[in-house]
């Protein structure tokens, strides 16, 4: 994959200094980002304009353009990715075994302590779950998605498809 190159005088339209990816600075930069990814942040993120290091990591569309001409670098990405998703699901497991703050503590009229379901933090906590879940299913549909049976309702298929010449057709039907 060739270096890109800057201007001649080495600084961008922005006044940064213009980064020269070599195959090995290419390599150290996928890595750092597939290390961020598998932390649980978006490549969007990562790679955002305000907030990127410009020395460490390349603009979004560089990196897909690394993505697309590299194919160690695209498994690379991809088994990060799924890394990440594990990690989505590791948390959502994490966040519905939380109990904390789910009941409120506090007195009734004439003051003796009673214990209340705070269903704000439960409704936020069973969000929070299910934005994960949404988010799984898009990731890895296959492996997270809903599994939909809409043909068979529920059972088993038994089709055999036989592909016949008219003329074995033919022989068949004279045999019958």
């Amino acid at each position: 994959m060739p270096a890109q190159k800057g201007n001649r005088f080495g600084k961008n339209a922005d006044g940064t200094p213009c980064v020269y990816w070599t195959e090995e600075r290419i390599k150290e930069a996928s890595s750092l980002i597939c290390d961020e990814i598998v932390k649980g942040r978006s490549v969007r993120s990562i790679l955002n304009p305000a907030t990127r290091d410009k020395t460490k990591f390349p603009s979004y569309v560089e990196y897909l353009g690394w993505l697309s001409a590299d194919a160690d670098l695209s498994k690379q990405y991809a088994r990060a990715m799924e890394w990440r998703a594990e990690g989505l699901l590791e948390d959502t497991i994490e966040i519905a075994d939380d109990a904390t703050n789910d009941t409120i503590e506090s007195e009734d009229v004439e003051g003796s302590p009673i214990i209340k379901a705070n269903i704000e933090h439960i409704q936020r906590t069973k969000l929070r779950i299910e934005a994960r879940q949404f988010a799984l299913r898009k990731m890895a549909p296959k492996k997270y998605g809903d599994k939909l049976d809409v043909t068979t309702e529920g059972d088993k298929i038994n089709q055999t498809n036989v592909l016949v010449s008219d003329e074995l057709a033919k022989k068949i039907l004279e045999s019958l």
